[in-house]
């Protein structure tokens, strides 16, 4: 669709709706009116949402945000006018006011998984990593098998500095029926975390002595007890190591340990 095209049927769509605006208004305000006529507020709520979409298209956000607005003062219960607001602010960087719709929309639907996805969404971008973590658990409390939702809550342990937590949720999307997409970014992550994991250990075990001594008694309960979380094959990496290359780091693969 070319942005010329785009344009006209903005432009078409605006004077569609100011057309109605007459008989959308003596609806609006009579309420059995309204019960009578329900088809013509629908379709219009319907042409502002595609008439938001299409400004959205050619980067006429202000407009596209206020055409959004005007379809959901029709119908506020609309999801569909809801998730295209808050998508458009998203795309915009206006969280502040993506917490503020979200919100909005919970109000009315709080088991709608579109307005807790973009919730999570502006917290986590505004850095509120607690609060996306509180959603993504609400996420999770409605659908526990979708393994989008453990990844995502994986990635934010991770920026928590929650290593132990992050692991196990990118374990459980590798346990889960998922896409090979999704599969390949939580092997990535895992691994990754892991490698770091490993190499924090590496230096816990040079630095502190309680941890050495704890370690060598039993290693999987000290690395538990500090908030780690390996794999067998992460644990055998320590394991088998002679330990004064180990503490040395001299045995340590430089490749399997990113800086």
């Amino acid at each position: 669709m070319s942005a010329l095209h785009d344009e006209s049927s903005a432009a078409a769509g605006v004077v569609a709706i100011e057309e109605m605006g007459t008989h959308l208004s003596v609806s609006v305000i009579g309420g059995k009116s309204v019960a009578q006529d329900i088809e013509t507020v629908k379709a219009t709520v319907a042409l502002y949402r595609e008439t938001a979409q299409i400004l959205r298209l050619c980067g006429r956000w202000t407009e596209a945000v206020e055409a959004a607005r005007k379809a959901i003062a029709l119908d506020p219960h609309d999801p569909c006018g809801r998730n295209l607001l808050v998508n458009i602010l998203l795309e915009r960087g206006e969280f502040q006011d993506v917490v503020r719709e979200s919100s909005s929309w919970l109000s009315l639907q709080p088991y709608n998984t579109g307005a807790l996805e973009a919730l999570a969404k502006a917290h986590w971008y505004c850095g509120d990593i607690c609060a996306a973590l509180r959603v993504m658990k609400r996420l999770l409390e409605l659908n526990p098998y979708e393994p989008n939702y453990r990844y995502q809550r994986g990635v934010l342990y991770q920026y928590k500095g929650a290593w132990g937590l992050a692991m196990e949720d990118f374990l459980a999307v590798l346990e889960s029926r998922c896409s090979p997409e999704l599969r390949l970014r939580a092997e990535e992550a895992a691994t990754s975390l892991e490698n770091w994991q490993l190499r924090l250990i590496a230096m816990l075990l040079w630095e502190c002595p309680v941890f050495r001594l704890e370690f060598d008694v039993d290693a999987e309960r000290a690395v538990s007890a500090r908030g780690f979380r390996l794999t067998e094959t992460g644990f055998a990496m320590l394991k088998f190591l002679p330990q004064d290359d180990l503490f040395t780091g001299e045995a340590l693969d430089r490749s399997y340990f990113p800086h």
